[in-house]
């Protein structure tokens, strides 16, 4: 009786060593991939108010992806800043 008993036990222990050796994995996969495994954000090759043309007049979703606000909001706040007085154009980017 005492040799079954300890055969149980030493099924139990590698049941035990193999679900925490997967478990282990599994959270090592995971991690690895969500820290490092990066999706590329900017792909375009246009840069200052060209690639905010692009953001703003193509691509919405991307556009609330990069800048963290929508079309609709980017509208209302540009249109806010200029009706105050806060947004002008420059030599360098223009305010529309």
């Amino acid at each position: 009786m005492g040799h079954s008993l300890l055969k149980k036990r030493k099924i139990r222990n590698r049941n035990l060593l193999l679900l925490s050796s997967t478990l282990a994995a599994s959270a090592t996969a995971i991690y690895y991939s969500s820290n490092f495994l990066k999706t590329p954000q900017h792909t375009s090759k246009l840069l200052g108010a060209q690639w905010m043309h692009e953001l703003l007049n193509y691509h919405p979703i991307r556009l609330k992806d990069n800048l963290g606000i929508s079309q609709e909001g980017f509208k209302y706040l540009e249109n806010l800043l200029r009706q105050k007085g806060s947004l002008y154009s420059t030599c360098n980017m223009g305010s529309t």
